[in-house]
């Protein structure tokens, strides 16, 4: 049995990232600032289209099925986003793109503000 474990901490930006990966699962649970969570929130709607994962409320805990092989377990409030992949079968399509939202999710928080 692996066990991978990141931890990334922004501090100027509020954010946090870890993220945990087994044989089993892959866990990536992030905390930012949650003035930012409008903008993630929108974020995440544009990944999983069609699913519209938020629907006027801030605070979500569900299951997402993309297709038979792509399933996320999804838990977001104000502020937080957690996403676990369950490595069972063949579900690298769901685990690749768990890993481009999580990139996704700390260039949105950490870029750099331009004014203008």
């Amino acid at each position: 049995m692996f066990v991978n474990f990141i931890h990334i901490f922004f501090p100027n930006n509020g954010f946090t990232m870890s993220i945990e990966e087994n044989s089993e699962r892959y866990k990536m649970q992030i905390s930012y600032n949650s003035d930012k969570t409008p903008l993630v929130e929108h974020y995440l709607d544009s990944c999983f289209q069609p699913v519209k994962l938020f629907e006027g409320t801030h605070k979500i805990n569900r299951e997402i099925m993309m297709d038979p092989e792509t399933k996320f377990n999804i838990s977001a409030a104000k502020g937080r986003l957690s996403l676990i992949v369950l490595k069972s079968g063949s579900n690298t399509p769901a685990l690749d793109k768990c890993k481009d939202i999580a990139n996704g999710v700390k260039q949105l928080i950490c870029a750099p503000i331009v004014s203008k």
